[in-house]
């Protein structure tokens, strides 16, 4: 898998994480372990995220910008 790939499928994953993270926070009674392994993983992936933003020497800010723009969501 190309690095591209690998920066692709992360991101994708971290939206998906968003929205579950956002579904459970407004259910009647959200769960709060799920909640908190979702955060934590959601943070994983921009962790590594941000790890190889720098292999490819771009700034972290400027990663977590292009993340969002991916999104749709800045």
């Amino acid at each position: 898998m190309s690095l591209q790939s690998r920066i692709e499928t992360l991101k994708g994953r971290h939206a998906s994480l968003e929205l579950r993270i956002a579904d459970e926070d407004h259910r009647p009674r959200p769960n709060g372990d799920a909640l908190q392994r979702l955060k934590v993983e959601k943070l994983r992936l921009k962790e590594e995220l941000e790890r190889l933003a720098q292999q490819r020497g771009i700034q972290t800010e400027e990663a977590c910008t292009l993340v969002l723009l991916s999104i749709g969501q800045y």
